[in-house]
């Protein structure tokens, strides 16, 4: 088959890995090898009879084969078939996995979707469990175009040759890797390096693979990137000089998933006085004003006054004050990204819970550790900011909350991702978009966030 002349879509990629799968395997027979040894490391590791996510599984070798022969349970996502797929694929009823093993299915995504994909896997196994990854260096290939590695250790779009193919890949140094993993709460365990050639190939023809093997080692993966810091940001400062380029700026987004999802869960446990905060919160006042007896939406300047107004709806403009309500006067409080705008968030999750009523809800939202938005402003702050400000860190106010409400005796504190639902077409266009390079935040910046959430007793 003659090479591809142009940068294939999704279907065509997935079309290449179809063709190229047993080949691979007789070609490069010292891959299997070095997997093999990476596999037999991670073997000891495992209790008796345990769950393996295989991804890329192929042929179903070596992989999945060498798991099953040792007792243990082996589930396969075939690349060829879910690479599009892959990024809003979710264990189901919340499984978790004792180890996740991606051999060499990882190249075709986006960094930030990659980000994103790491944090996942985090998710999926157990506390202990382990996540390997196999990827290659591309020397040849960076010379020929001319590429160098980011500050990050990471290129994007490189054009790589697989077998008479060509695809568009993201490639990271072993040191790139590591930092996403721990990000992630994964401890290094092993970074195994070798150069595997082709049978009878050229020399040009080489893989300089390596395989990062990761244990993790925290209870809440959505509290990263880890380690956590030792100080909290700066609040985010939203005034008149720049409102409107702000409020444009986060209506860009595809679907808010998490307005939804709060929606939902308000009407399911039957809340009457709501409390809403942040941007977002005028929205969600428009999906409660025809459940609920009392509504009081705090929102960010100019996002719009409801039509027709009806009485059990009262809207502000946010501020960074305690709310002016009296004790114990909500059953349920939505909190949208708001404790980023504090000066004191602890003072303002300590006004929140005074508000809130015996057996109310409290949802709050904050930005996931792998929210694009956050991480572009980080990297970009490192560039041009020498002050020793901390990174903008939303998982340490998240942790700050649930000590919180643990201390208020909420009965049950729970982290979860929300906006899933209706981020999965972002996500699949934030992986296509390294394929056609469409580029941008597309619609990712509220796609995967956190929350905390429970009733009081």
């Amino acid at each position: 088959m003659s090479p591809v002349e142009s940068v294939p879509d999704p279907k065509n990629e997935e079309k290449m890995f179809d063709v190229v799968g047993f080949d691979y395997e007789t070609a490069y027979a010292e891959h299997c090898t070095h997997l093999l040894d990476v596999l037999t490391r991670i073997v000891n590791f495992l209790p008796p009879n345990s769950r393996v996510l295989d991804i890329g599984s192929g042929t179903g070798k070596p992989t999945a084969a060498f798991f099953a022969n040792k007792g243990h349970r082996v589930i396969g996502l075939d690349i060829s078939q879910t690479m599009a797929d892959m990024t809003v694929y979710e264990p189901p009823n919340g499984q978790k996995f004792d180890a996740v093993i991606a051999s060499h299915s990882l190249y075709q995504f986006s960094l930030p979707a990659l980000r994103s994909q790491i944090f996942k896997f985090s998710r999926w196994v157990k506390k202990g469990g382990l996540v390997a990854i196999g990827t290659c260096l591309k020397p040849d290939e960076m010379a020929e175009q001319g590429r160098k590695y980011d500050h990050r250790g990471w290129v994007e779009r490189l054009i790589e040759r697989f077998m008479g193919h060509q695809a568009k890949c993201t490639v990271g140094l072993p040191k790139a890797w590591s930092g996403f993993f721990e990000d992630a709460g994964l401890e290094i365990l092993d970074i195994n390096q070798r150069v595997c050639m082709p049978e009878g190939g050229a020399p040009n023809n080489k893989q300089d693979q390596f395989f990062v093997t990761g244990r993790k080692i925290v209870d809440h993966e959505l509290l990263g990137p880890y380690p956590l810091p030792k100080k909290l940001s700066e609040p985010f400062k939203i005034v008149d000089a720049n409102i409107k380029a702000w409020l444009e700026f986060i209506a860009k987004p595809t679907g808010r998933g998490d307005i939804q999802e709060a929606f939902d869960a308000l009407q399911r446990e039957g809340r009457k006085a709501v409390l809403c905060i942040g941007s977002g919160s005028a929205a969600l006042a428009r999906l409660l004003r025809k459940h609920c007896d009392a509504i009081n939406s705090i929102d960010f300047p100019g996002q719009g006054a409801l039509p027709n107004l009806p009485s059990n709806v009262v809207v502000s403009n946010y501020t960074a004050k305690s709310p002016p309500f009296p004790n114990q006067s909500f059953d349920a409080i939505v909190s949208f990204g708001s404790l980023s705008y504090s000066p004191s968030p602890a003072i303002a999750i300590g006004e929140l819970l005074r508000v809130a009523a015996r057996d109310a809800t409290v949802i709050l939202i904050q930005a996931a550790p792998d929210n694009e938005f956050i991480n572009l402003m980080n990297d970009t702050l490192r560039d041009v900011d020498i002050s020793p400000r901390a990174p903008v860190h939303q998982g340490i106010l998240l942790d700050l909350a649930g000590k919180a409400l643990k201390n208020a005796r909420f009965d049950e504190v729970t982290y979860e991702y929300v906006g899933r639902k209706a981020d999965q077409s972002c996500q699949r266009n934030a992986f296509e978009g390294m394929v056609r390079e469409q580029t941008g935040l597309g619609g990712c910046m509220w796609g995967i966030i956190g929350t905390v959430e429970k009733a009081v007793p």
